[in-house]
């Protein structure tokens, strides 16, 4: 079992697989001894014959991969976030665009009806006056 025990500041002792380890660190208390029950959990899942030593080391390059992989990931997020805040800002452009296209076709209806009654008007004042 890991055993944990509070140093001076930003320091933390943490007992894996029988050694000890003074770690300073900003991160609470808590997180650290979970990852060094999470470790220890992890050196364990290899047989004895294998040696600390090795399973750490077995163990360590495992967690680099899911790193690796993780920052993959993430990487891949990151990009296909531009792609959709890119294509936000293009949709955002075009919006206001058909917004400007509708006011301005919707004043030129606005005229056009006005026009329209307006000739309607002169068509009835002239029929009226051919009698």
């Amino acid at each position: 079992m890991i055993e944990m025990e509070r140093k001076p500041r930003d320091t933390v002792q943490v007992r894996i697989c029988g050694k000890e380890y003074i770690l300073k660190t900003k991160e609470p208390e808590s997180y650290i001894f979970a990852l060094a029950n999470e470790l220890e959990r992890r050196i364990a899942e290899f047989p004895e014959s294998t040696g600390t030593y090795t399973a750490a080391v077995m163990v360590a390059l495992s967690a680099l991969d899911d790193a690796d992989k993780a920052s993959e990931k993430v990487e891949l997020a990151h990009e296909k976030l531009k792609v959709y805040v890119d294509d936000a800002g293009k949709a955002r452009l075009e919006r206001e665009a058909a917004q400007k296209e509708t006011e301005m076709l919707r004043k030129e209806n606005e005229k056009l009806k006005a026009d329209l009654a307006e000739a309607r008007k002169n068509k009835v004042c002239q029929e009226s006056l051919k009698f």
